[in-house]
């Protein structure tokens, strides 16, 4: 848990190379954008277009002005690759056949 005053969240995102995770500690009433600007990981990979991933917390998409609550764990979510999302597709027909 966090210090009196403050909230503690994790900043995740998957990428090929790896997994980066970040804790952080915020004042409440933070933000997802809060968060990700806390994490450092914008200026890590400063090659990467932030504004049109989506976000989200615990599986659910959110908007980046989601206000966190102590205990989140806010994810960034890539798209899929063309190979992957076809796959998914044929398995969805598959199914339904």
């Amino acid at each position: 848990m966090s210090e009196k005053g403050s909230i503690q969240v994790q900043v995740v995102y998957a990428r090929p190379e790896g997994i980066f995770l970040n804790d952080c500690v915020l004042a409440p009433g933070a933000t997802i954008d809060d968060a990700l600007l806390a994490s450092g990981l914008m200026n890590r990979h400063s090659e990467i277009d932030w504004q049109v991933l989506q976000v989200g917390v615990y599986g659910k998409v959110l908007k980046r002005s989601h206000e966190l609550v102590d205990g989140d764990r806010v994810e960034i979510y890539r798209p899929l690759e063309e190979m992957a999302r076809s796959s998914r597709e044929e398995l969805t027909r598959d199914d339904k056949a």
